[in-house]
């Protein structure tokens, strides 16, 4: 039986670290800036916090929408409680500056199966995106700042598809949806990456610089549609600065539905892909390199099997992201 620690919830303070074991450095107002801010203890303390059994209803399904309710209301989010038939999406919403402002969605979800921790899947995705949100409530942008907890992803991307049909209904403007879905599993061990069926056929280019890197799950992937490619090569550009391997994977518009791109598909990007929106996920691979991947063969998905400080640079590399998004520097 998993057992349970108390959900901490900290006062968010103008680039400072409050009471956890490093205080951060004073932010400014550039991507640098902040992605120098990004604070690993922080996540640390999240992941630590948010990795237990989670199921939707369940108490701490519950703990962990309130600590994402709290984290957005603190850093002074516009907070809607997303209710729809069967769960709860927690938005955090700031405008933009501009007169037409389109919103850059920050995400991740929150839910997770019976009998395991999901700390890689999806702990590490929720600790990344609340530090993001913390940082990028400091200074104003173009564009809207949108942060969100997704619900029951793993019951079908449910939480995500009803917003981004909610969205596309509404007529909402979409510039950019980031997805992190497990961001905290990396091993340097040679042949420790597997690759999904044909996706040696579907991208041969990345197929060959990951043999030739040994097959070694080292790297962060992400995949996003055409329309996200300005955005995936910024992540791209930025991971490079922080020494973080990357794999880009770009997929056309008539492969986004296709029956080949299914595994391509398994999360909350997904729904904004359906709606006609753009999406990223950013992605370990899951259990293509996890092998604690849904605690399946009896393993454990626990905080002691990640690597924070690769999850560290994932987050600083898709801030600098989302920061150029929002102020249109693609």
């Amino acid at each position: 039986m998993l057992e349970r620690v108390a959900v901490v919830t900290c006062v968010i303070v103008m680039g400072c670290g409050d009471n956890r074991p490093t205080a951060a450095p004073l932010c400014g107002s550039t991507a640098n800036d902040l992605i120098a801010c990004v604070d690993e203890s922080r996540l640390a303390v999240d992941i630590h916090t948010i990795a237990f059994e989670r199921v939707p209803g369940s108490a701490h399904w519950q703990a962990v929408q309130n600590l994402c309710r709290a984290r957005l209301e603190e850093a002074g989010y516009d907070l809607e409680l997303h209710a729809y038939d069967t769960g709860v999406n927690v938005i955090g919403r700031r405008p933009g500056t501009k007169a037409e402002p389109a919103d850059v969605i920050v995400s991740a979800h929150y839910d997770h199966i019976p009998g395991c921790a999901g700390a890689d899947d999806n702990a590490s995705g929720v600790a990344a995106t609340l530090e993001i949100a913390r940082l990028l409530a400091l200074g104003d942008h173009a564009n809207n700042v949108v942060i969100a907890c997704w619900d029951e992803e793993e019951l079908g991307l449910i939480g995500s598809r009803t917003y981004a049909d909610r969205a596309k209904a509404a007529g909402q403007h979409i510039l950019a949806m980031f997805s992190f879905d497990g961001i905290a599993f990396a091993t340097d061990a040679p042949n420790s990456q597997a690759l999904a069926p044909g996706f040696d056929m579907l991208f041969p280019e990345q197929t060959a610089a990951l043999v030739a890197r040994g097959l070694r799950g080292d790297f962060i992937l992400a995949i996003g549609d055409e329309r996200s490619a300005p955005i995936t090569a910024r992540l791209a550009a930025h991971a490079d600065t922080l020494a973080l391997e990357t794999s880009v994977l770009q997929v056309s518009e008539e492969l986004k539905t296709a029956a080949q791109t299914r595994e391509l598909r398994r999360s909350d990007h997904a729904s904004f892909w359906f709606a006609g929106y753009p999406g990223i996920i950013i992605s370990d691979t899951a259990n293509y390199r996890n092998p604690n991947y849904h605690c399946g063969n009896g393993t454990l998905d626990v905080p002691s099997t990640l690597d924070v400080g690769f999850a560290t640079r994932v987050t600083k590399a898709t801030l600098g992201a989302a920061f150029d998004a929002l102020d249109d520097r693609l």
